[in-house]
């Protein structure tokens, strides 16, 4: 009974550190699975925001180059490359000041809709990019402990098991914790931003 015993321990003791580096093998290449799929999902969406925010200015410049005699009569800068450019809202925010200012204002809704329709471009472009840098960094921090930690396994388990297994437990934790964001940051992608439809006679611009 106890020479079984003991060849059982034995077994045990000896799939322990096998089981260990399937483990921190698995989560090594996990890591590098979800950057891609969360690097995947950011570029698409900002390529996304980049065309949609180019044809906003397009469809801006369309739009005014019927009102050029209006603009130049509140001294507006007419030159589509100033409508194109990369101070598009710094133009923008001078049109709707001085039309705001006119008897009628019939353009002043028109150009606040193309502002805010480019603005909550500009929030959600800013957003996939601040959102992925949370997973990414305990992608990064998961990957390096899972690589520090395969070389070393036979010495830790010698000297020190309670590390490996609060080690274990905290990989487990923070892929959870990864997953789980990462689920959220793809439906946040797919989701696009805040849809606004453009108040002018010629172009109607929504959201893609």
């Amino acid at each position: 009974m106890s020479r079984d015993y003991l060849n059982r321990e034995d077994i045990c003791n000896m799939d322990v550190p096998q089981t260990l580096l399937y483990f921190y093998s698995s989560v090594a290449q996990s890591m590098a699975a979800l950057f891609a799929v969360g690097g995947i999902f950011a570029v698409y969406s900002l390529q996304t925001i980049d065309n949609e925010l180019e044809f906003t200015k397009r469809a801006f410049a369309e739009f005014v180059d019927g009102f050029r005699e209006r603009i130049r009569g509140y001294k507006g800068d007419v030159n589509a490359k100033m409508w194109l450019g990369k101070d598009f809202l710094v133009h923008l925010a001078y049109l709707i000041a001085q039309e705001n200012k006119t008897p009628d204002k019939s353009l002043f809704k028109a150009y606040q809709d193309y502002q805010i329709h480019f603005k909550n471009q500009m929030e959600y472009k800013n957003r996939i990019k601040k959102d992925l840098l949370f997973p990414t960094i305990l992608i990064a921090l998961n990957f390096i402990n899972a690589l520090l930690f395969l070389p070393y396994l036979d010495f830790l388990l010698t000297k020190c098991r309670c590390v490996v297994s609060v080690d274990v437990f905290l990989l487990i934790l923070s892929s959870t914790v990864i997953v789980i964001y990462l689920i959220q940051y793809i439906s946040f992608c797919l989701q696009g931003s805040k849809e606004v439809e453009i108040n002018n006679p010629k172009t109607n611009i929504k959201n893609w």
